[in-house]
């Protein structure tokens, strides 16, 4: 709330932040939700198998034209926050510092430390819940996931993440970066 001034005094009036501005408009060509960087909420464990999932959206959007992903946020637009996840970071760093730490982790091992570059990371508190905020800017150049011992060039097409097999990688890459 803001307090806004008007002929008779203040009146309060609700803003919506940044974040619940996106979370309205649903995920999109240019947003996707994740519930979590690392914690399951369906098996109710941590999941690394998450991270990628994570990092296959910042690759997409990444290799499309930018965008963002909101981390603590359902697939359905409901705030689940970070708290869970934070209980699954090292002793010492279990908030904000730390995720953003593991999160540059999972861009490190997954995409590369080169494109960190192209992504900004921010948080805000929404229902009392911090959210995570990645901001992704469109590559100069394609970038691969490597999961396995295996590349994988993915893209942002309408509201999902494709992968795309080599021909099609190839030809979309001739296209988009000319």
């Amino acid at each position: 709330l803001i307090p806004l001034l008007n002929e008779s005094g203040a009146e309060w009036k609700r803003i919506e932040s940044p974040i619940q501005e996106i979370i309205g408009k649903g995920e999109n060509g240019s947003a996707e939700f994740k519930s979590s960087l690392r914690w399951d909420y369906e098996n109710k464990r941590v999941n690394k198998d998450l991270e990628y999932t994570v990092a296959r959206s910042i690759s997409g959007f990444m290799n499309a034209n930018g965008g963002c992903v909101l981390i603590g946020v359902s697939p359905f637009g409901e705030i689940l926050g970070l708290a869970k996840d934070y209980s699954t970071l090292g002793k010492e760093k279990k908030d904000r510092d730390g995720f953003e730490l593991q999160l540059t982790e999972v861009i490190n091992r997954y995409i590369g430390k080169e494109f960190r570059k192209f992504i900004k990371v921010a948080f805000e508190i929404v229902d009392e819940r911090d959210i995570c905020h990645v901001e992704i800017r469109k590559s100069s150049r394609p970038n691969f996931i490597s999961k396995n011992g295996q590349k994988e060039f993915h893209i942002r097409s309408g509201n999902r993440t494709q992968t795309l097999n080599i021909e099609e990688a190839t030809k979309y890459i001739k296209m988009h970066w000319k």
